[in-house]
């Protein structure tokens, strides 16, 4: 709005030749909820630092998610695999670039993953199983209201603590267990599903 209407745009080619006109308008094939969240967070903030400020927040909603995983493997599994994991997301050029985008809004792709992780922990307790269902539906539905990019793996994240789980009881042969971790998982993932269908 600084430069003027969009809708007044003009492309040139490599020889500064004026393309053809394109025709801007609303893409409706998703909600967008992270540009409406952001348009709304605007509106409190100084118009000249308003990019960097909502940079800002989309890199520490993804540094507080990252941080969150390694504290669920380090309690779920060991230190060294959470410093693992803690390591790959800092130095991983892909995660660091995306940290900031405000399209990609990255920390939802790894919400439901720190849900799932938590579920996979604290498994055996009823109301942590209950608060993660209910988590896995709210963040997968909050992915696909911001894209549906990458949903699938996604919400393999979500239930892949959950399957390793699952494939250590069989092996193990534990019975009861396998079968808390089956249902788990399915309700994990009918939740997912609801989540993207809503």
């Amino acid at each position: 709005s600084k430069y003027g209407d969009i809708g007044d745009i003009t492309f040139l080619d490599s020889d500064g030749s004026e393309l053809p006109r394109g025709q801007f308008g609303p893409y409706i094939s998703q909600f967008g909820l992270q540009g409406k969240v952001f348009r709304h967070l605007a509106r409190y903030m100084d118009y000249e630092n308003v990019i960097d400020n909502l940079h800002l927040i989309c890199c520490i909603a993804a540094a507080v998610v990252f941080v969150a995983i390694s504290y669920l493997i380090y309690e779920k599994y060991n230190k060294l695999m959470a410093v693992i994991f803690f390591i790959t997301f800092w130095l991983a050029p892909w995660t660091v670039n995306f940290a900031r985008n405000l399209y990609w809004v990255e920390f939802t792709w790894f919400l439901p993953m720190a849900i799932g992780l938590l579920c996979a922990w604290k498994v055996d307790v009823r109301k942590y199983r209950i608060m993660c269902i209910v988590g896995a539906f709210i963040s997968i539905l909050i992915k696909c209201l911001c894209g549906y990019e990458y949903i699938s793996t996604i919400m393999m994240g979500l239930i892949s603590f959950l399957l390793v789980d699952f494939v250590t009881a069989l092996y193990r042969r534990e019975q009861k267990r396998r079968k808390l971790l089956l249902r788990t998982i399915f309700l994990m993932g009918c939740a997912a599903l609801a989540g993207f269908i809503v």
